[in-house]
């Protein structure tokens, strides 16, 4: 708490004493406040949910154990995203520094409250990434007991037929714990996302209509680019996940397994159906490419 009155304390002098002269400005500076202590407040809110939440995938990841592969490393997406929102920063940082806009110590300063919001949306974008290649590895896991069970001759029907029950026991187990981490993920991260895309949403917007001086026209490509960057993105990570459950669907509905497990494989589909596995804004909208749509038309 004493590092977020700390920043928003900070940043609202640097405000008033550096204050933009143009109303687009100010509000894209205020919006950006706004949603970094958004982030903050919550983020200090859900700090031991978010430890839950980090032992549940852990011990999901050691579950799958082979089928997840090696040791997972962060994706090239992640250090892409870093790289990016840091040269972005220090581009907006340097260019005010040039035109006389900041000096240098408020320029650095500004820097703070970017920062935030790009770490926090890498760390959503994190967990559903390692969300969705659990998913693709219960997928992978599923198909390849279900086909060599298909291939055994030696085994009677009633052993088939038993073992592929175990195993999609092991998956509706699995998949029903990934989706109480989705829901925890939703809840932990809501607030702070749909103010990032409030703030996408304002950054394109002002950009797009409004001149934004002294700023030369090419820093505006630059902020929007940016700004469609990070949300396409959040949502292509989203859907990710999505794509993953549809694929377990396609495996159980592959025509090799006993007949007499439809009604097992019937109601395990018609869970998806009834509980979309969808990442959204604490229930407010779903993030995938229809929000990315709507957002930058």
């Amino acid at each position: 708490m004493c590092v977020i009155t700390f920043i928003v304390l900070e940043q609202f002098i640097i405000y008033n004493i550096q204050l933009e002269r143009d109303f687009a400005g100010w509000f894209i500076s205020a919006s950006v406040l706004l949603t970094s202590l958004i982030i903050l407040v919550q983020t200090l809110a859900t700090a031991k949910g978010l430890q839950v939440l980090m032992l549940e995938l852990l011990n999901i990841d050691s579950m799958l154990g082979s089928a997840t592969g090696s040791r997972r490393h962060f994706s090239a997406i992640f250090y892409t995203m870093y790289c990016i929102g840091f040269t972005r920063g220090i581009f907006r940082m340097l260019l005010m520094i040039q035109l006389g806009l900041r000096s240098p110590s408020f320029a650095v300063q500004l820097l703070i409250p970017s920062l935030i919001v790009l770490a926090r949306v890498n760390q959503q974008i994190y967990l559903m990434e390692l969300i969705a290649s659990q998913l693709k590895a219960i997928a992978a896991e599923l198909s390849s007991a279900l086909e060599d069970d298909g291939r055994c001759n030696n085994a009677t029907e009633l052993e088939t037929a038993f073992r592929w029950s175990c195993t999609l026991q092991r998956t509706e187990y699995l998949f029903g714990r990934l989706q109480k981490c989705l829901l925890m993920v939703n809840t932990q991260f809501g607030w702070s996302t749909a103010a990032i895309v409030v703030l996408v949403f304002i950054g394109i917007t002002f950009q797009f209509r409004v001149p934004m001086h002294p700023f030369p026209f090419y820093a505006q490509i630059v902020e929007i680019l940016y700004s469609i960057f990070i949300l396409f993105c959040l949502c292509r990570s989203s859907c990710h996940a999505t794509e993953r459950v549809n694929e377990i669907k396609r495996v159980l509905l592959k025509p090799f397994y006993n007949s007499s497990l439809w009604d097992q494989v019937h109601n395990f589909i018609v869970r998806t159906k009834l509980q979309p596995f969808e990442f959204t804004a604490n229930g407010l909208y779903s993030i995938n490419y229809s929000l990315f749509g709507s957002v930058i038309s």
